[in-house]
């Protein structure tokens, strides 16, 4: 070999992208950890209309007909939902 080395995909990552204090990278698994065991917390019902809203970005109307649900059941759960999230983070000790 000439002197050239090979170059990992992990330098060219490291390189290009700002590296985040360890402290957020905690954070950010703590806060998934607590964000699950909230919704673990939810009724199954509840739960679906979260993820379906929320972590699938679907509007009311693409939820109603995924879940096979009126679109005011998704509002009126979305809401109660919320609110027994909110309930759950407390308990658990988590920020909302």
């Amino acid at each position: 070999m000439n002197g050239a080395r090979l170059v990992t995909a992990a330098e060219i990552l490291s390189s290009a992208l700002p590296e985040l204090p360890e402290s957020d990278a905690v954070e950010h698994s703590l806060n998934r950890v607590v964000v699950g065991e909230a919704l673990s917390w939810l009724s199954p019902d509840h739960r679906r209309v979260l993820l379906e809203c929320y972590l699938r970005g679907a509007s009311v109307r693409e939820a109603a007909v995924t879940l096979g649900i009126p679109v005011g059941t998704v509002k009126s759960r979305v809401h109660y939902a919320l609110q027994a999230f909110k309930l759950a983070l407390a308990e658990i000790g988590g920020v909302m």
